[in-house]
């Protein structure tokens, strides 16, 4: 990975009317992912210990006197937690989180707000969210249906330096990591004791809140694929890969059209013989398409695998993962592919988004076991299981050094 990144925050934007990875992405609003920001230094135990930045938070504020109050405007400056005016405000948030670390490696994580005014407390209320929520459509009897039914804990606040202050959140980020719970987000609530606005960066990205992470990371086996990982940026003035170029480490896109396919003739497949059909005739044009395009693609070799850990050369080959589902807005058939890397992580790409590992996956954790969704922009059916077929892999022999022009 690379080792000086620059931390790029962004407002969170709704998309509409996007297609998936079997096709090109149309009326998109623009939008730019946030970055990971590392820093590696060797330690005297032949660790890397590794800091992280993961900016970008979804929100939900409310106000417990307006029972019907929707969420949040996305496109709000600020949003308050605590008593106000003896009315009690509280806010839903979810986190992005990088995939710079494995559960058993993480040390320490913190959420960072800035605050834009009020009395901020010493401690805040936490509580785990249990299902996925959207900010804009949820009312405040659904957001408080969605709370956690084990309680809620009380951390301590830290003040840190121009305005912002940080809450830990080691155990909650490890168990995200870990896939022991989903990462739905918590709700923060104060008490009188201190009441304050919290800023969303829409007004200015550098005060999006963000999530610090550290964790030493140790001797990971390399054995599972010939590349580590490579990012791949999203849209700017050229086209960008989608998720097959990516998986293929190339960075022309490959659309079905390019497959000699089309929504006709997968859809099809899927009304004679269901999912398993659909993705079994994306696998089939895949494979023509790149016996067809090895010399573009620099590849020469190209081979189905029966398992997630079938036996691959790693000094020549890498794990390649495909798994089919149905685009949600138009009922159209979509797909979706995965690429492993050499310390068994696996990463993906959207043509709208950059680049970015899976969190939580790691060796000898099968791909199946996984939420496939829409990525990590909001709006875009972004918490649900979009992709649900049985997953298909394959061996990929890549004769360069890296992406290929």
């Amino acid at each position: 990975m690379n080792k000086h990144w620059v931390r790029i925050c962004v407002a969170v934007v709704a998309m509409s009317s996007l297609a998936g990875c079997s096709g090109t992405v149309s009326n998109t609003t623009e939008a730019v992912s946030p970055l990971n920001s590392a820093v590696l230094a060797a330690t005297a135990s032949d660790q890397l210990v590794q800091t992280a930045t993961w900016p970008g938070v979804v929100y939900a504020a409310y106000q417990t006197d307006k029972a019907d109050y929707a969420g949040s405007d996305l496109s709000a400056d600020e949003f308050t937690i605590g008593n106000q005016d003896d009315v009690s405000n509280f806010a839903f948030l979810r986190l992005s989180l990088g995939g710079d670390f494995m559960a058993n490696e993480l040390q320490d994580a913190r959420l960072h707000l800035k605050v834009v005014s009020g009395s901020v407390p010493s401690s805040i209320n936490l509580t785990m969210i249990k299902a996925p929520w959207v900010p804009t459509y949820m009312y405040q009897d659904e957001a408080k249906q969605l709370v956690a039914d084990n309680g809620t804990i009380t951390v301590p606040v830290t003040q840190e330096a121009d305005d912002w202050i940080s809450i830990p959140l080691t155990d909650q980020v490890k168990s995200w990591l870990a896939g022991e719970i989903a990462n739905s987000g918590f709700q923060l609530t104060s008490d009188a004791n201190g009441t304050f606005a919290v800023a969303t960066g829409n007004d200015d990205p550098a005060d999006t809140p963000y999530v610090s992470a550290k964790g030493a990371i140790g001797n990971r086996a390399t054995n599972y694929g010939k590349f580590a990982y490579t990012e791949a940026l999203g849209p700017d003035d050229v086209e960008s890969a989608n998720c097959l170029a990516y998986a293929l480490r190339h960075n022309t896109p490959i659309y079905v059209e390019d497959m000699g396919s089309s929504y006709e003739e997968l859809e099809a497949a899927y009304i004679e013989g269901g999912l398993p059909a659909q993705v079994e005739k994306t696998a089939q044009r895949v494979e023509g398409y790149v016996n067809s395009h090895k010399a573009e693609l620099q590849l020469s070799k190209f081979r189905r695998l029966e398992a997630f850990d079938s036996p691959i050369d790693p000094t020549t080959e890498y794990r390649m993962a495909l798994r089919g589902g149905r685009e949600p807005f138009r009922e159209l058939p979509d797909y979706h592919f995965w690429a492993q890397l050499d310390d068994g992580r696996w990463a993906q790409k959207f043509p709208w988004d950059d680049s970015e590992i899976i969190v939580g996956t790691g060796a000898g954790l099968s791909p199946d076991d996984f939420i496939w969704n829409g990525g990590r922009l909001w709006g875009y059916d972004r918490t649900t299981n979009r992709y649900t077929s049985d997953v298909i892999y394959w061996a990929v022999t890549k004769d360069a050094t890296e992406f290929t022009d």
